[in-house]
């Protein structure tokens, strides 16, 4: 039986191999964007150690491989990743916002705000990064800048449920009862789940 299994080995470790060989690189752009972490990260390395990648092809792979490793609980490899793919291409929005989430996830608020600010300052508009600071403001106490955030968030996304509701959070603890009430019915309205 022994023997058996020192044949098994080497013919499975080729199908493997030869497997992950077939890639396309179209395929490996759909997994590497796909919600199977595990097999995102196999196809986004696939595109970063490819012959001829373009340098934002490589952003963006380092940035999805290293959200991939986030979810995976990975965070020291996410931020890394996000690291060089800032490096490669300093206008990934993405690429600062998911550093933000990842440093705040390792109670690096400090960190977590600037990448936050630079991402705002490449897309001001990003209701997600304005919500999110919104959020890590709260968390430190800064109540007047968090309102701030979550009321321009709110300004250009008036079906941002987090938004109202996180703003109700902040507004209770403030003392505003009333508007506190107000923002989580409107949270509850556009996301009946949220906060329940």
């Amino acid at each position: 039986m022994d023997r058996m299994l020192a044949v098994v080995g080497p013919v499975m470790l080729v199908l493997l191999l030869g497997a992950a060989a077939a890639q396309t690189p179209e395929d490996n752009d759909r997994t590497c964007s796909g919600e199977d972490d595990t097999a995102a990260i196999a196809a986004c390395t696939a595109i970063i150690q490819s012959d001829q990648p373009q340098a934002e092809d490589i952003a963006n792979a380092l940035n999805r491989r290293g959200h991939a490793y986030f979810n995976l609980g990975q965070s020291e490899r996410a931020i890394a990743d996000f690291d060089q793919a800032i490096k490669r291409d300093p206008g990934n929005v993405q690429a600062f916002y998911n550093r933000a989430i990842a440093n705040f996830g390792n109670h690096h608020a400090d960190r977590a705000i600037a990448d936050f600010d630079q991402a705002l300052k490449l897309d001001p508009t990003n209701t997600y990064a304005l919500t999110n600071r919104g959020a890590v403001f709260a968390d430190a106490g800064q109540y007047g800048r968090a309102l701030r955030d979550f009321d321009q968030a709110i300004s250009l996304d008036a079906t941002n449920a987090n938004a109202f509701y996180d703003r109700a959070l902040v507004k209770r603890k403030t003392g505003d009862a009333a508007g506190a009430d107000a923002d989580l019915a409107r949270a509850r309205a556009i996301d009946p789940a949220l906060g329940r």
